[in-house]
Parts: structure tokens; sequence; C-alpha cells
């Protein structure tokens, strides 16, 4: 079997390099180790090596290109499709790259390729710095940045791909190297498609506390809620109205004692709380609110407050649709679907957004990065996981017709984006030239520059042969 010839040539290699940990799953500890955000992917690696610096992932890198052996990287494990992880292939597990050095001269931080949310917003606090970041700790940063990174923060601070200023990988030669200008621009939307990053250089900015916490509406009705904020919040942006330090992430969840109910993750970045307060007054007036919880924290204590929420491990998938904007008629899709959303506790609906008064937004990040989506849009997610494998069906059945009927109605509208989010996307529905648009011809000469043997075929982004030729 092609497994244990690979186990073969595994073997001395660990032994050599002890330090490095290594599980199989025979390993009494194999469970721990693996645990990821999906559970249910059916998925067994070869095993999973976790290496401690950038030298041992070149060590690595090696290994499997010598006696090709397949291979996947994790970053953080928060994957929506579990791709951290491939049938009988190594998972290098990055997790143990985590270190955080600031740079308050240049306004910098160099972090290492498996830092996940929290621990990296929980070093920058500690001398009043923030990123761009979204409220989940859990999340691997390297991973949400490189792909887009969409997250409350975004606009006053940008997309987590345009903080990125600088990145070291392990090349498809198995070196150490410095990305380039133009491999640079590969990875700020390509994510680690041209090699493994082993460190990132992301800019910060002063942040000592945001204004942050929950609105919960009145959801008797949920497409009247639903479409009496969104009418609202939209005439409020349309007119200028919406402040560059407002973010928000809204969603409808299953809620003990209340049931399917439609909130609002509120995030106020500026340090002139008043203001924050009177946005903050805006928004609970654009329906009825019955619960509150909004006050001054640290963004490592808003991050706190929100995994204590969710789920750190579920069973299922994801899946999206991107618009433009809202219609009457796609917000009654919208209400019809999420009032029929199954009731259990890790089922969701979230809107990401990408307002106009983001940085993102501006035609001058264009060149710099392969990501794709610069005009303002929404992110319309649709979380079909379920808190046991039996009741994945029924996320997923339910995820599927809200999306076709959002997509068909979006598309008569004129508002839908045909180009989703890569994270967010179910791989079975991948077809880069419209993910990518007129971005695709760049990445993929990107890759027959840095990547021609497709070394990292196991990426995010797939390339097939006839995009290396």
């Amino acid at each position: 079997m092609a497994s244990k010839t690979h186990l073969d040539n595994v073997a001395p290699f660990i032994k050599d390099q002890d330090h490095i940990t290594f599980v199989t799953p025979s390993s009494s500890n194999y469970d721990t180790v693996r645990e990821s955000y999906i559970l249910n992917t059916g998925i067994t690696p070869l095993g999973i090596a976790r290496p401690k610096s950038a030298a041992d992932v070149a060590s690595l890198i090696k290994l499997c290109t010598t006696h090709s052996i397949p291979f996947t990287v994790r970053s953080g494990g928060h994957d929506l499709f579990g791709r951290c992880f491939a049938p009988d292939a190594l998972a290098i597990d990055m997790r143990d790259l985590n270190s955080v050095t600031i740079d308050e001269d240049n306004m910098t931080a160099t972090i290492g390729g498996g830092i996940v949310a929290g621990d990296l917003a929980k070093a920058l606090q500690k001398r009043s710095f923030a990123a761009p970041m979204g409220s989940i700790g859990s999340v691997g940063y390297i991973g949400w940045a490189s792909h887009g990174g969409y997250g409350q923060l975004g606009s006053d601070y940008g997309l987590g791909v345009d903080g990125i200023v600088g990145a070291t990988v392990v090349n498809a030669e198995g070196k150490v190297v410095d990305a380039d200008e133009e491999m640079l621009v590969g990875i700020k939307g390509g994510g680690g498609c041209l090699g493994v990053i082993v460190e990132m250089k992301i800019k910060v900015a002063r942040l000592e506390k945001v204004l942050a916490g929950l609105i919960v509406y009145e959801s008797s009705d949920l497409t009247k809620t639903v479409s009496t904020f969104y009418s609202g919040y939209q005439a409020l942006d349309n007119s200028g109205n919406i402040p560059s330090p407002l973010g928000i992430q809204s969603s409808v969840a299953n809620i003990p004692g209340l049931g399917k109910s439609f909130l609002i993750g509120f995030l106020w970045s500026s340090p002139d709380m008043e203001h924050g307060q009177r946005v903050l007054d805006q928004l609970k007036s654009l329906g009825t609110a019955i619960h509150v919880d909004v006050k001054e924290k640290t963004i490592p204590q808003w991050q706190a407050d929100t995994d204590a929420l969710v789920h750190h491990t579920t069973y299922g998938r994801d899946t999206s649709v991107s618009l433009h904007k809202f219609t009457n008629d796609t917000l009654e899709v919208v209400g019809k679907h999420v009032a029929q959303m199954p009731d259990d506790p890790a089922t969701l609906f979230s809107i990401h957004e990408l307002r106009g008064a983001s940085s993102s937004c501006s035609s001058s990040f264009s060149s710099s990065s392969v990501f794709p989506n610069r005009i303002p849009h929404l992110v319309v997610e649709l979380i079909a996981s379920s808190s046991t494998s039996e009741g994945t069906k029924a996320a997923w059945d339910w995820a599927s017709a809200f999306k076709r009927e959002l997509e068909d109605v979006a598309r008569k509208d004129g508002v839908l984006l045909e180009r989703t989010y890569v994270s967010l996307t179910p791989p079975e529905n991948y077809d880069f030239e419209v993910l990518y648009g007129d971005k695709w011809e760049v990445l993929k000469e990107l890759k027959r520059k840095y990547d021609p043997g497709n070394v990292f075929e196991r990426a995010v982004v797939k390339f097939r042969e006839e995009d290396l030729k």
C-alpha cells in the first residue's frame, strides 16, 4: 500500500527530527491533535506533523517532494470544508509557529504561520495594538487573511488581505524565502497556493478598546424583522450616515428561550465612544430591540464573548451567496428561509459586508493582490452545520434550497454577485475563472512562475494541468 510506503519514508525522518510532534491514526493522542472545527469529514490522514520552525517546515516539504508523499497544510483548522486534511496525506499542522513580534516604529507585526486570531489579538492588546480580524478567536489568521479576511473591523481598517505587507514562505524547492513583490500579490488572495506561509508581516493600528456586543430584535415575524432592519440600514448607508468605525454582522440564530431570532453583532472601533453610542441607538431603532448587551471592551474580550456563543466543533459545511445589496424581493426570500431554518443550535444564517467606506474598496489595492471583490457587497453565509452528525442532511437541504432561490431572485433583480468568496464556496462549486475574474490569469501566471510542478496542489485554490502550461 502507498500509505505504508509513505509512513516507512516518514519514520526515519521523524526519528531524526524527534522535536517535531508526529502522530498517526493509531497514536493515543491522535483524536486530540486532529480535532478541527468540522468533525464529519471522514478523512483519515497519513499522519500529522507539528513543526516548530520554518526550517522544520522546509524539511517536511523536502521530505514530501523527495518521496512523493501527498501533504496538506493546517494553519488553524477552522476550514469549513475540512481541507486541512486529505486521505493518506501528511498534514503539516502549523499551530506551533505562533510567534508575534511588533515593530512599533513601522506599525507592523510579524506573526507565525500557525497563529490563531485570538492569540494574535491578545499579543497585540498587551501593547494597545490591533489588526483586522474576525470575531472567532480559534480561526487561523494566515488562512483567514490570505484568502480575503472579512470582519467587523473591515470598514475602518480594511480586509485582512489588505493588511498583509510581507511574507516568508517555504517554496516549491523546500527553501525558506522572503516573498518578493510578485509572489506577495499571489499570496494576497491566493493563500498558500504558491508556498507554505511560515511568517507574515501585517499592518497594526493603535486601538485600546471597542464598543461591542449584541442587539437581539423581537423576531416573531422574521420576514418583517429582517426586512425592516435592512431597509433602514441600507437607507442610512446610502445617505452616508453609517460611519466607517461601525462594523456589523447580522445573523439569525436559534437562541434558547427565544427560538429563531434576528440579532446584530455590533462593533465600534473609534475612541469616540459617545458617537458610537449614538450609532448604537440608531441601529436599535431599526426594529424592536428586546436585548442589548453592548459595552466597552478589548478585542480579546470581544472575541471571547463571541466564542462563548458558538460551537467550537460541529458537523456539516457552509455555502454562501454574494449580493450587491438587498432588494424587497431578496429580503422576502431571506425571511421565508430563515423561518424554515432547522432548530439545531449550530445552524445559522449570517451576513458579512464590505461597505464603500472601507479602504479595501479603493482601486489602489487592485494591482497589489489577486483578491477580486473590490466593490461594496454582502456575503450571505448559510452555515449548514449541526450539533450532531444526524442533523447534517436537514441543515444542508435547508441551505441548498435557500441558496438556489436567493440566487434566482437576486439574478432577476440584478443584484447577484456571481463571484462568491472562495473561503465560503463549496469545492464542488469552484469555477476559479468566475471566482477570481480577471485576477485568475494573474494568479495562473504566478503559479507557473513559483510552483510550476504544482507541489502545493492541495491548497484552497486549485489549478488544472492546462492552467500550468
